[in-house]
């Protein structure tokens, strides 16, 4: 670098983050806000191969946290996601590390938070067996220890009922054995078993038919 290459002035850019240094020669150099932070930028500064160095590591650190923030905009995701998601984007393992205990640091990464809400939506939505439920989340890097926490309070046999009433209301089956057949494989495929499942499809069962008989069905 040669002597005497300063910077003349720091401004923003117009577009997006980051600032503009406008250099003595008539040069500019785009960064990041925490490239400017970390090599504390000012009006004056000598431009040294040191500083570009110090630049160029803000600047990564940078894109890579923006990478990262976009990935949890779309929805929330365990550290192990988003060390798979950064990597495939060419992110260093050393750089993706750093992130990661970054936005653990922010409490934007949180595996129990992270575990605890996909069983509450399960839940809501479409009922799983605790079994399946802790595969699931140990598919997305949750420990076992934090994915047993989490559906400790999940009941099997709360869970295959309601899915096995839903099936219920929601056809028409002829007779009961074809009942069975079916909505006994589904429940089984959800991580239910057999023994579970029977009895959720007996009782379900049964009460379509007491509400057959009363004319109550659907109401």
């Amino acid at each position: 670098m040669e002597d005497g290459r300063r910077i003349r002035a720091v401004r923003r850019a117009r577009r997006g983050h980051g600032v503009i240094l406008v250099l003595e020669d008539g040069s500019e150099l785009n960064c990041s806000d925490e490239a400017r932070v970390a090599a504390g930028l000012c009006a004056g500064q000598a431009v040294t191969d040191d500083l570009l160095a110090v630049l160029m590591e803000a600047d990564e650190r940078a894109a890579v946290h923006e990478a990262a923030l976009r990935l949890l905009e779309r929805r929330p995701r365990t550290a192990l996601e988003i060390q798979r998601r950064l990597g495939r984007r060419g992110v260093s393992e050393e750089a993706a590390t750093g992130e990661i205990d970054r936005l653990r640091h922010a409490g934007l990464i949180d595996d129990e938070r992270f575990a605890a809400a996909w069983v509450e939506e399960r839940a809501r939505l479409t009922p799983r067996s605790q079994r399946l439920l802790r595969a699931e989340l140990r598919q997305h890097g949750v420990s076992a220890e934090t994915a047993e926490a989490a559906t400790a309070a999940v009941d099997d046999e709360e869970a295959a009922l309601v899915l096995a009433r839903r099936k219920a209301a929601g056809g028409r089956w002829g007779d009961e054995r074809t009942f069975a057949a079916r909505v006994g494989g589904f429940l089984e495929r959800r991580g239910f078993g057999y023994d579970v499942a029977a009895r959720a499809v007996r009782t379900a069962w049964r009460e379509r038919e007491r509400a057959d008989s009363t004319g109550h069905r659907g109401e």
